[in-house]
């Protein structure tokens, strides 16, 4: 079990301009949705034989400069483009070919194409979701979705933090804070400024005011804002580590020496609420584990003010969960392990389930859940639909694999 959950802070971050993921810089018509449109060496027959390789060669190329030629001076301009969920970006091409550009439109140089799609935003909406996914990638670029419309916007530009090896993320009103391999944490403003490096102490939790970073001896803890800078800090002097496991209305849910309390980061003060093991905790309420016998322990949940209200038998979880998110409206706990992940519901029933896969993460409620694999991010409903809102491809420009996720519940 990790010392903290994964980061779903809220956000009301200024955000720039809409920024339409399903399309891009130099894009050219494609085939079919996730595939390069077909080479004329595709298109030929490779098992009809006839003149040599030499004479075919000049034969096609003649044959589309002609129809280029044509189609240019054919004066039909009325005709509409047809609409697709699917775009390319020209790419350099990996197969061996003679050296110069191969023929494309008039005027332009014509390479192999990767595929990037989407879904509509309307196919997102249909969802009936709200709030926002944000999605990192390795060059510290932040995109965003809004789940209740679809529509996709750009949040920062990639670039000012490559090669630092980004793995989580907490967005904040004022800015992002970023956690890396080496343990260290970075903040970066919306407004442009420069990043902050925030020395060797980690992402801990979140919230849309501040973060909490953690440093490295596990019991002190220093909060700071979208711009890096620090707003307070406090400390566990119960001689043990202590964790913080997330924010709640504004304070720290932290977990020491098999007590659960809620810590005011910028006052002091300190409530003891239980007993336990955290496995999730946000603004709705809390999910632990907490044994009341030596060999009889089970999984606790409910809102702050009740959080006794639902018992639920251990056994539920897999063996080997390492990882919990609660949902945005504390309807379900999403869990994983090496074996795959499952939503749960309040009563223990499994809502949803999949593979074992880079990254998945909670939503608002329990009707679905964002996953990422490799460079593509979906969502799965519990009705079973299926729905893309991020494929980077696999191209070389595109590499910018995806690091993390962060759900921002609506406000």
């Amino acid at each position: 079990m990790p010392d903290s959950a994964s980061f779903c802070p809220s956000c009301g971050s200024p955000l720039d301009a809409d920024v339409d993921l399903r399309t891009g810089p130099g894009l050219q018509p494609a085939g079919a949705p996730g595939q390069p449109p077909a080479s004329p060496e595709q298109v030929a027959s490779p098992g009809r034989r006839g003149p040599s390789g030499v004479v075919i060669a000049v034969v096609v190329v003649a044959v589309l400069v002609a129809a280029l030629v044509l189609g240019d001076c054919s004066g039909d301009d009325s005709a509409e483009p047809p609409t697709t969920t699917t775009t390319t970006t020209t790419q350099p091409s990996s197969r061996r070919s003679a050296p110069g550009p191969s023929l494309g439109r008039r005027g332009t140089t014509s390479t192999s194409a990767v595929t990037t799609s989407t879904a509509p935003p309307a196919e997102v909406a249909a969802l009936g979701l709200e709030g926002s996914l944000y999605v990192l990638r390795a060059d510290g670029q932040i995109s965003s979705v809004d789940l209740a419309t679809g529509r996709a916007r750009q949040v920062l530009a990639g670039g000012a933090l490559s090669g630092l090896g980004l793995t989580t993320l907490a967005v904040l009103e004022a800015g992002a804070v970023f956690g890396d391999w080496d343990g260290g944490s970075t903040a970066l403003a919306f407004d442009g400024s420069a990043p902050v490096e925030l020395g060797s102490s980690s992402l801990a939790a979140a919230s849309p005011a501040f973060a909490v970073l953690a440093d490295r001896d596990l019991a002190s803890f220093t909060v700071v804002d979208g711009h890096g800078r620090e707003l307070t800090a406090f400390g566990s002097d119960v001689g043990a580590r202590a964790f913080v496991e997330g924010v709640a209305g504004g304070r720290a849910v932290l977990q020491a020496s098999g007590r659960i309390g809620l810590v005011d980061p910028f006052s002091g003060s300190a409530e003891v609420v239980a007993t336990g093991h955290v496995l999730a905790a946000n603004d709705w309420g809390l999910v632990r584990v907490d044994c009341p016998a030596l060999l009889s322990c089970q999984l606790v949940w409910g809102p702050w003010g009740d959080i006794d209200r639902t018992t639920v038998a251990l056994a539920t979880l897999p063996p080997d969960t390492f990882a919990a998110e609660l949902a945005a409206d504390g309807a379900a706990l999403l869990v994983q392990s090496r074996a795959g992940w499952w939503l749960l519901g309040a009563e223990g029933e499994t809502l949803l389930q999949g593979a074992a896969t880079q990254q998945v993460r909670a939503l608002g409620t329990a009707e679905a859940v964002a996953v990422q694999r490799t460079d593509v991010v979906t969502l799965h409903h519990v009705d079973g639909r299926v729905v893309t809102v991020l494929d980077l491809g696999t191209g070389a420009e595109l590499r910018r694999p995806v690091v993390a996720l962060s759900y921002v519940p609506a406000r």
